[in-house]
């Protein structure tokens, strides 16, 4: 039978587990009953179950939930801390480098605006209102997409302009003003290249020279733009560099399209001062001289080309109306033309000039046909020779007899001797026979034709008087050019009857004398004014005998002398030695004697005097013009000597 209580003050330790029914039960409470009511195994299950709230099996243990925390009975202080190193939502100062494997701005990932993967996109706006470091790889537009790249300025809203779309990255300014000092080309520098790592020493600059021009400019200079830098263009390895082609064939290749000549090229010079025009210069290493081109002069249609060499001295000359000067700085050298072979001769057109080396000959092509210009003179007669006098080259033509000079080609101005035969000298105790006239003119024009040449013969000298009347002749005249040379008058011939007294001449004949003929004495005769002199009187009563022959630049000797014929002309420095004696011609022939003793003729080919024992008188040289030595007494010697014929020279210079 139970017990029941019916108070409700139960003793101490009135109720054991021993007293308790094993089988007790109780009424299970709601989870949210916060009453004094007994909590049963079901209640106490359940609010378990519900403080677990189906957490993992490795969270639902209060020591699992230490462990997560890291057994940090500060958690609370360590999260707050470590929270208030972070940068807010509302933004603020980072004071250290961020590093993040994908920062997303934007919703999604497929948006962003900024996103790291092993190097940096930006596709969006991104505004950075200070410096923006980079240490690392920056790609803008990636690959496969059109975004550009910009930088904006004031005035231009492509200042910068990387276009994704077209491959380009372009570069703009906004210039209105002409580019014509340092301080409007600093204002339009639209891209600048400083070549130092602080500004200001020297700056590449490209810029625009005006708005709407179409010109542009590039200027290496410094920070105020006043100093002068050199721009080098493939210093280091080389190339070529080209204007107007793509396909340059050397260091500096300029093309220009279009009809009719085209100016590829424009040197100018800033000076306007006479003689300061540009120059080109060509030099060999590190040296400051070589050749060169440069002009002369302030105006495009007044200036002159010139050319220079030899350590920058001008050398050729092209003056604004079309002369060629090449004697430019006092040059003494010579301008040398093309040269070559008759069968070498380039097609022909008029005005063309070369050397012809199979004939020796400068040409020309005149008309229509090579024609010799051989220095503009061609000539041929006589006996031809070619001589240097005083360093001048000389054509010569001699002729010793008659003949013809013909000019074949051109004209020109020749020098020309002309010497007549000389006198022949007298039979017995006579003259001399005079020298033949002598002409030497020069600057003789002659065209082309036909000259004739005569040349006078030796007048004959004198048989002795015991032999006959004298019979001894003046030589014969000598022409050319219309100008003619006298003969040489005969010298004086006595006999005690019938003797002759001398002959006027080119130079006369010399006189004579003695006792015992009908003329005892006689005066020489006169020569021709301009072509010789007078011979010399015989006048000797110890000493009987003739006087000598004149010659072109002397009387000749009296008797009272050395009876000598009178001197030649000189002039071997004119036509050299060749001809004449030694080149001196017209000496007269000398005096014959009574006495023993030969007398000399005048230099010059005059013969020499006869005397009246040993000596007999002697023609004169032929082809010089010289007088006949005169006979001496007449029991000895033949008599007089012939004259000697006359003769031409013709030289000119080649």
């Amino acid at each position: 039978m139970a017990t029941k209580i019916t108070s409700h003050v139960i003793a101490d330790n009135a109720v054991t587990d021993a007293k308790l029914h094993s089988d007790f039960t109780a009424t299970t409470q709601s989870a949210s009953d916060n009453t004094t009511s007994v909590a049963t195994t079901a209640y106490v299950t359940t609010a378990i179950a519900n403080l677990a709230d189906s957490a993992p099996s490795t969270l639902n243990t209060l020591n699992e939930l230490a462990a997560a925390l890291g057994d940090d009975a500060s958690f609370s202080t360590t999260v707050t801390n470590s929270i208030a190193t972070k940068l807010p939502l509302a933004g603020g100062t980072l004071t250290g480098d961020v590093q993040a494997p994908g920062v997303y701005i934007g919703s999604t990932n497929t948006s962003y605006d900024l996103y790291n993967n092993g190097s940096s996109y930006l596709n969006g706006s991104v505004i950075v209102d200070d410096n923006l470091t980079v240490d690392g790889n920056v790609v803008i537009n990636e690959a496969g997409a059109d975004k550009d790249f910009r930088v904006e300025s004031v005035d231009s809203s492509h200042m910068l302009h990387v276009d994704g779309g077209n491959n380009k990255v372009l570069v703009q300014a906004v210039n209105t003003d002409s580019v014509t000092n340092s301080a409007t080309m600093i204002a339009a520098s639209a891209f600048e290249i400083n070549g130092n790592s602080g500004e200001g020493s020297d700056i590449l600059r490209f810029f625009a020279m005006a708005d709407g021009t179409g010109n542009y400019g590039m200027e290496v200079s410094n920070s105020t733009g006043n100093a002068s830098y050199d721009l080098l263009i493939n210093p280091i390895n080389g190339g070529n560099v080209a204007i107007g082609t793509s396909s340059p064939e050397d260091k500096f290749h300029i093309e220009k399209t279009g009809s009719g000549t085209q100016t590829a090229i424009r040197l100018a010079n800033e000076n306007t001062s006479a003689g300061a025009g540009p120059q080109i210069l060509f030099t060999s290493g590190t040296s400051d001289y070589g050749a060169a081109i440069s002009s002369y002069g302030t105006a495009l249609n007044a200036a002159d080309l010139f050319f220079k060499a030899g350590g920058n001295t001008p050398r050729l000359r092209i003056h604004s109306d079309g002369n060629i000067d090449a004697s430019t700085n006092s040059n003494t050298t010579a301008l040398r033309i093309p040269n070559g072979t008759t069968a070498q001769r380039p097609t022909g057109a008029t005005g063309m000039m070369r050397y012809n080396t199979s004939n020796s000959k400068v040409e020309a092509y005149i008309g229509s046909a090579w024609e010799s210009l051989a220095t503009g003179f061609e000539a041929s007669g006589g006996t031809e020779t070619t001589a240097t006098i005083s360093g001048v080259n000389y054509k010569i033509h001699a002729f010793t007899s008659s003949g013809t000079f013909t000019v074949t080609t051109g004209s020109a101005a020749i020098d020309v001797l002309i010497v007549s035969g000389g006198g022949g000298g007298g039979g017995s105790t006579a003259g001399g026979g005079g020298a033949g006239g002598l002409i030497y003119q020069t600057g003789v024009g002659v065209l082309a034709g036909n000259y004739t040449i005569t040349i006078g013969a030796g007048g004959a000298g004198s048989r002795r008087s015991d032999q006959g009347a004298a019979n001894n002749t003046n030589g014969t005249n000598t022409t050319a050019f219309s100008y003619t040379a006298i003969g040489g008058g005969y010298g004086y011939s006595g006999y005690s009857s019938g003797s002759r007294l001398p002959s006027s001449g080119g130079s006369g004949g010399g006189g004579g004398a003695y006792s015992g003929n009908d003329i005892a004495t006689s005066s020489g005769a006169a020569g021709t004014s301009g072509q010789g002199y007078a011979g010399g009187a015989g006048n000797d009563s110890t000493n009987w005998g003739g006087g000598g022959g004149g010659g072109a630049t002397a009387v000749g000797v009296d008797q009272t002398g050395t009876r000598a014929g009178g001197a030649g002309s000189n002039k071997s420095s004119v036509f050299g030695t060749t001809y004449g004696e030694s080149g001196v011609f017209a000496g007269g022939g000398g005096g014959g004697a009574y006495n023993n003793g030969v007398t000399q003729g005048g230099t010059g080919g005059g013969g020499n005097g006869g005397d009246g024992q040993n000596h007999a008188a002697t023609a004169a040289t032929a082809n010089t013009g010289g007088g006949g030595g005169g006979g001496g007494f007449y029991q000895y010697g033949p008599g007089g000597g012939a004259g000697g014929s006359g003769i031409v020279i013709i030289r000119y210079t080649v």
